[in-house]
């Protein structure tokens, strides 16, 4: 990207950094020093988000720094807990993941932990026992990763710093980034912001929670399953030839949301308008998207409210739709029309689920018998 266009993103970024700030919304807390103890147990969870600012491609990919700053809700659609083991004379980073152990999670844990231990300073490795609970079979475009990020992330920060050190939820967003992006979002609850744009120091991007009157938002989510990587998007997003104008329209329009005080339905229309804009966006780059049921969905939405407005639609890199109104009879009423499959959901108040009793005992049951080779 030409350096003119960096230097103008920054300057954008850097501007709707200082009007957050303006507005008590960023919230900046010291890292404390590190105090790890061998063998030590902490728990951590995560509920996914979903997009009202979509975020796709990295500035600075080592960093996990975006081009652009991204918002989204935290929604209830499936749950990750997490268990995380420190082992001072480790030999490796583990991940198992839904009772089984997976190597290439390993190797990606490898990849954000070898970042944590040098921003920190700490030595030994990490072993995580992570479990997904879904409201749905299998889908594309739920974020998952997001919820699983904010798990993995809590419990490792509460592992290494303590569960109630001052920086608990900055330190877990800071460092969620590493294993999903849109993961330092789900670490808050409700309404939240991303703050990356080029020139950002990596310490200060992260998320922070934008604390408005949600309630009236009403949503649900209709799963659609597609077989592509998001990893793969952000590479193709970044040489489409609209990236620029999308990045430059992303700045533009998160000022006139943050000046508009977050007002809800504008959040709702910008919504839909990023899914629109994201899927032109990637078509340019060769990829669509949507399927044929979530294209048909679309449009029997989009009929639903030429009689009906109020209702919106949004999806993220899948082909799951969310759809949102601020009127529960008018989603109630859409909802008795539909026939494919879907969840009634909520935007999540608490962005920290418990331990069932059942993933307790899972969990101590897992590391009663671990062993480093699996």
């Amino acid at each position: 990207m030409d350096l003119n266009v960096i230097s103008d993103l920054n300057q954008k970024g850097s501007r709707i950094y200082s009007k957050l700030n303006e507005m008590g919304i960023i919230h900046e807390e010291e890292m404390p020093p590190p105090s790890p103890e061998d063998g030590r147990i902490t728990f951590g969870s995560g509920y996914p988000s979903k997009a009202i600012e979509k975020f796709i491609g990295y500035y600075d990919r080592n960093s996990r720094i975006a081009y652009t700053p991204s918002m989204s809700i935290l929604t209830d659609f499936s749950i990750a807990r997490a268990y995380c083991l420190y082992n001072k004379a480790g030999k490796s980073d583990i991940v198992y993941l839904d009772s089984r152990f997976d190597p290439e999670k390993s190797e990606s844990a490898k990849i954000a932990l070898d970042k944590f231990r040098s921003i920190c300073g700490v030595k030994g490795y990490f072993t995580f026992y992570v479990e997904r609970e879904r409201r749905y079979v299998r889908a594309k475009g739920l974020s998952e990763s997001s919820a699983v990020a904010a798990a993995v992330s809590s419990a490792l920060v509460s592992n290494i710093f303590g569960y109630n050190v001052k920086a608990h939820s900055m330190l877990a967003s800071r460092f969620a980034k590493f294993v999903s992006g849109s993961g330092t979002r789900s670490v808050f609850p409700g309404l939240s912001t991303w703050i990356s744009y080029p020139g950002i120091q990596e310490p200060k991007c992260m998320a922070h929670e934008i604390k408005i009157d949600f309630s009236k938002i009403k949503i649900a989510m209709f799963p659609k399953y597609a077989d592509y990587s998001t990893n793969q998007m952000h590479e193709l997003s970044v040489k489409s030839p609209q990236y620029i104008p999308w990045v430059q329209n992303k700045f533009a329009r998160f000022e006139e949301i943050i000046d508009r005080s977050f007002d809800l339905e504008d959040l709702l229309i910008r919504a839909e308008e990023e899914m629109l804009n994201l899927n032109s966006l990637l078509m340019s780059a060769g990829r669509v998207l949507q399927t044929e049921e979530s294209l048909s969905l679309i449009e029997r939405i989009i009929s639903f409210r030429k009689k009906n407005p109020g209702l919106y639609f949004t999806a993220d890199t899948g082909p799951s739709i969310l759809v949102m109104t601020l009127d529960e009879n008018l989603l109630k009423e859409f909802l008795e029309t539909e026939r494919d499959f879907y969840i009634s959901g909520n935007i999540v108040k608490d962005s920290s689920p418990s331990a069932s009793n059942a993933f307790r005992e899972r969990g101590k049951a897992f590391f009663a018998s671990f062993t480093e080779s699996p």
